[in-house]
């Protein structure tokens, strides 16, 4: 019993065998465009295959970049999982776009540079920046510093409505009354004073109304205006 059951265990594995070799075959039957290597390629086409070949990713994204096919490129750094070379060609597919390309913003989004976009954008365009912070920034604190940092740029170049909006965002609440202080157009302090009086409280209910939300700005206008 023993023998026959190895040669039926035997008469099993030849037959996988035998079918896998005819699956291949059937597999083979059907291809109607065979997989070219090198035959047709041209010099540098053989130069991304050879080291495709050997496996060497990263002279093959190399090549793909020499020849402009930077969409090549960044799919073969992808699939090689090694993060040091997806990172790498990366920013070797960045720094090859124009400067205006919308694209640079993705780079700095993904890599959490916010701060950057806040220092390099057109102050002009104000809003978009603080969409950009209001959509990615991680948390409340980055939040309040990010904004703050828009404010001080727009009050740096006079754009003081849009600096104080900024600030308060930011909940910045002393940079905002100095702003308003600053600002007001009134000769009459006492007049000027009731308008910075209004805000603050206008500022507060919006933001909590009986909350404990006060600031050394805050208290000095207080003080000010009861005197």
């Amino acid at each position: 019993n023993f023998g026959n059951e190895s040669k039926n265990e035997v008469s099993e594995i030849q037959g996988s065998s035998s079918n896998t070799r005819l699956n291949i075959i059937d597999m083979a039957s059907k291809v109607t465009s065979p997989l070219h290597f090198l035959n047709g390629a041209n010099s540098n086409e053989q130069v991304l295959v050879k080291n495709l070949l050997l496996k060497n990713y990263e002279a093959a994204v190399d090549a793909c970049f020499k020849m402009n096919r930077f969409a090549d490129g960044l799919i073969i750094a992808m699939t090689s999982n090694d993060s040091n070379l997806w990172e790498r060609t990366q920013l070797k597919y960045y720094n090859s776009l124009p400067s205006n390309s919308a694209l640079h913003l993705v780079d700095k989004i993904s890599n959490n540079k916010l701060r950057e976009v806040v220092a390099q954008a057109d102050v002009d365009e104000w809003k978009c920046t603080l969409a950009i912070i209001c959509s990615y920034a991680n948390d409340d604190e980055e939040f309040a510093s990010l904004c703050s940092d828009l404010g001080e740029l727009l009050q740096h170049t006079g754009n003081s409505h849009a600096a104080n909006l900024c600030f308060i965002c930011a909940n910045d609440l002393d940079r905002a009354v100095a702003l308003w202080s600053e600002n007001s157009e009134q000769e009459n302090r006492l007049l000027q004073l009731e308008t910075i009086i209004e805000r603050i409280c206008v500022l507060r209910e919006a933001i909590g109304g009986s909350s404990n939300i006060v600031s050394k700005e805050m208290i000095n206008k207080y003080c000010e205006f009861a005197e």
